[in-house]
């Protein structure tokens, strides 16, 4: 059953931020007893008092709306309504409301957020910044697409991955159809290039800040003959630039195909042109970014080489994972993703 909300509030546009509600709503019949019970569904026993509540409200200049919680995420096995605060309103995630999460009355706080998903507090709210895909997991819940992290100060757009192996995935380069030039050099590879929504390297600078941090697993999804593949590692990291941005791992996993990277562990990347691969052999080049047609973190030269040439099926320049596709063949589609180590 739900609850029913006096709404004894003037609305205001829902795209108008400069100001808040003039009158606080509350429970129609809001008799002691049935205060209390609403209030302990709200705030999942938080106690406040009337005057904390009411000065809580009046601070903030948000925007209200109904929300009823859908029937699997309910209180008591029933669905309930609240009165609650709207901070995204450009999206239709919700359907017939244009909230996609909602900060509720002396419940949540400034610094959190509820997740309908699982009918409790997170953070961060908007105002917080999210360091992480499955910080936007927790508010957001499991949709995958472009969001905004923040990354050593700056807001950087991601895609993050929340279908694959429990979500909460910051993808780092996605190949998908050749659409983006990859054969580029050093600034470019430090900086990110291309975008989200289709084809991108995030940025070997961003790569260091995050795996500075924190601990961080590496997922790799490949696809080739219309087949899905993937390799899991621990521990990887990524170095400063005064190191060459090194990369590093600890454990490869599992995954349904066998470790192309562990050759490289330990390399510091190299683009066509900065040069700091063991490239003795030539192969028409002593630069394998040149060889190989690629940006990576070349061995003597690779056993993958996953910013290579979309497509190409000469010796090495193709999106090689030498376990799956060998040298004369290419990788259909490719994403790298990272997570924070379970």
């Amino acid at each position: 059953m739900n609850m029913q909300i006096d709404f004894n509030v003037t609305q205001r546009d829902p795209k108008d931020r400069s100001g808040g509600l003039q009158h606080q709503p509350r429970p129609v019949g809001a008799e002691a007893q049935d205060r209390d019970k609403w209030r302990a569904a709200v705030n999942k026993g938080a106690k406040q008092s009337d005057e904390e509540e009411q000065n809580q409200q009046i601070s903030r200049s948000h925007h209200y709306c109904l929300f009823t919680l859908p029937e699997d995420v309910s209180i008591n096995g029933e669905a309930e309504c609240f009165l609650s605060f709207i901070y995204d309103e450009n999206t239709t995630q919700n359907g017939h409301l244009p909230c996609k999460s909602y900060k509720f009355i002396g419940n949540c706080g400034i610094d959190a957020v509820y997740n309908r998903y699982t009918a409790v507090c997170s953070k961060c709210s908007p105002t917080c910044d999210y360091k992480g895909c499955s910080d936007i997991r927790l508010s957001h819940g499991n949709v995958t697409g472009q969001y905004s992290l923040t990354i050593g100060g700056s807001t950087v757009p991601v895609r993050c991955d929340m279908d694959i192996d429990g979500g909460g995935w910051i993808v780092i380069q996605r190949r998908l159809d050749g659409s983006v030039n990859f054969y580029r050099g050093w600034s470019d590879y430090k900086n990110g290039f291309g975008s989200p929504s289709g084809e991108y390297w995030l940025g070997l600078e961003n790569l260091h800040t995050l795996t500075s941090e924190e601990g961080y697993m590496l997922r790799i999804d490949m696809e080739y003959n219309d087949q899905s593949y993937y390799a899991l590692y621990s521990g990887f990291t990524i170095a400063s630039e005064s190191d060459n941005y090194r990369m590093g791992f600890s454990t490869f996993l599992k995954g349904n195909t066998g470790d192309s990277l562990g050759w490289h562990n330990g390399q510091p990347f190299t683009t066509y042109d900065q040069d700091h691969d063991d490239n003795v052999f030539s192969y028409g080049n002593p630069n394998c970014a040149i060889a190989f047609y690629g940006a990576w973190w070349y061995a003597g030269c690779h056993s993958s080489n996953l910013n290579g040439h979309f497509g190409n099926t000469t010796y090495g320049k193709g999106i090689n994972w030498s376990s799956i596709t060998g040298f004369h063949s290419s990788l259909s589609k490719v994403e790298m993703k990272i997570k924070k180590n379970r």
